[in-house]
């Protein structure tokens, strides 16, 4: 009696688990874009509304002007300032990409921004957008996968 597996029998499983990994690998690395995406939106968001907290606890004549602005480039980030002062730096990930021009924000000591931006972002892996919505009357702070928000909501 004859034991193991021939030539031909491994040849065969072998060029089906490639066959089939050829088919999961892309999926896997959109599956990680989206991830990478919804995960930096996230965190932006939290940044913002973090910074509009730190502004409405200033609470003062000479508070204080709290920023966020963003730096175009081989590696785009966004800078929060207090003031002169530089209080974080967030790198995008790598398949993230900024679209659009947007502006920098500028919190007053109430808590209100300057005004209600969209800020997009884009990921080519997966091809998937995210937005980031500041109202402009309230400072509310809205993260959407779909850019059909109505213009008079930020």
């Amino acid at each position: 009696m004859q034991r193991g597996f021939s030539l031909i029998e491994i040849i065969i499983v072998t060029a089906v688990l490639g066959i089939l990994a050829v088919g999961a690998v892309p999926r896997i690395f959109a599956t990680m874009a989206t991830q990478e995406l919804q995960t930096f939106t996230a965190n932006l968001a939290a940044d913002i509304r973090c910074m509009q907290q730190m502004a409405l606890n200033a609470n003062g004549k000479n508070a204080p002007l709290y920023t966020l602005r963003f730096a175009r480039g081989e590696n785009s980030y966004y800078i929060i300032h207090d003031g002169y002062k530089a209080i974080k730096t967030v790198y995008l990930p790598k398949h993230v990409k900024m679209t659009g021009d947007p502006d920098y924000i500028l919190f007053s000591n109430k808590g209100a921004p300057r005004k209600g931006q969209r800020i997009e972002f884009y990921t080519s892996n997966a091809q998937l957008f995210s937005y980031v919505y500041i109202a402009g009357a309230t400072g509310r702070v809205r993260v959407s996968a779909n850019g059909n928000i109505a213009e008079k909501d930020y």
